[in-house]
């Protein structure tokens, strides 16, 4: 039997939320000028990549529960950035667009987004943001089930 481990201090899904909501919260303080949060425009960059998707796609690619995935969405339908059309295929489901005016905040935010980025790697060293990138992916993609 494996000893039971105490080490909490090191929990790597209590470190992982810790630096989520710090970067969060820098990403979003320098987006702050576009009106845009970081959740928000990586909605809108990721529709603008992979088109219209159903908001159980969306949440799938993005790897977002609905729910999460729905309070981001409302302020940006509202705003105008996004609509809900009929789907093509089957007009009964509903598919997410990125309008003209989404597209265009999105575009602009970039330039703030730019800069978070750039000060996030001057921060913690070009290196390790890279490296940090690659690990993070392969957490994402990791299988937890064995």
């Amino acid at each position: 039997m494996a000893a039971k481990r105490t080490d909490i201090h090191r929990c790597a899904c209590t470190i992982l939320r810790q630096a989520a909501r710090v970067a969060t919260q820098h990403f979003d303080r320098t987006l702050a000028t576009s009106g845009l949060r970081i959740s928000q425009l990586s909605v809108l960059t990721t529709l603008r990549y992979v088109g219209p998707k159903t908001i159980n796609e969306l949440a799938e690619i993005m790897v977002l529960d609905r729910t999460t995935l729905g309070r981001n969405l409302k302020p940006l339908e509202r705003e105008g950035y996004l609509a809900v059309e009929a789907g093509e295929d089957d007009r009964r489901t509903k598919q997410l667009v990125l309008t003209k005016k989404g597209e265009k905040v999105a575009v602009k935010a970039m330039d703030s987004w730019s800069d978070a980025q750039t000060s996030f790697e001057q921060a913690i060293g070009l290196d390790n943001a890279i490296a940090l990138s690659k690990l993070l992916r392969q957490v994402v993609k990791a299988d937890y089930t064995k």
